[in-house]
């Protein structure tokens, strides 16, 4: 079983934004573009697990590092984290990237947790 196998989304796709709503000079590659990538990607013969990490801290990191390396060198990386971006991946190495790294402003923007107010 790949990577692949596991993908959500074997159905109908998710509409790109349109360009209005992208940063100037962003190119987003829709995935349904060019359907061959995903057989050319660098972890089709990996655990798809080593990709989907369960916390980015600790002993995980040398499984996120492993996975980083691998979307690092992989000849269709562009497209694979413009199908993260178009799909709205939050979990997994994709591209190269984690979540953190390809949602920077979305964790951001939560702040920190409200505090439950206490009985009065």
């Amino acid at each position: 079983m790949t990577v692949f196998d596991q993908l959500p989304g074997r159905g109908p796709q998710p509409v790109p934004r349109p360009a209005s709503h992208r940063r100037p000079g962003a190119r987003v590659v829709a995935p349904h573009a060019s359907p061959g990538w995903m057989s050319r990607g660098a972890c089709r013969d990996e655990d798809p697990e080593l990709f989907f990490p369960i916390t980015a801290v600790g002993p995980a990191l040398a499984q996120v590092s492993s996975a980083k390396a691998i979307g690092g060198r992989c000849p269709v990386q562009a497209n694979c984290l413009s199908y993260a971006l178009v799909t709205g991946q939050d979990d997994g190495i994709w591209g190269g990237t984690t979540r953190e790294e390809r949602w920077p402003t979305r964790h951001a923007r939560r702040g920190p947790a409200p505090v439950p107010a206490g009985p009065r």
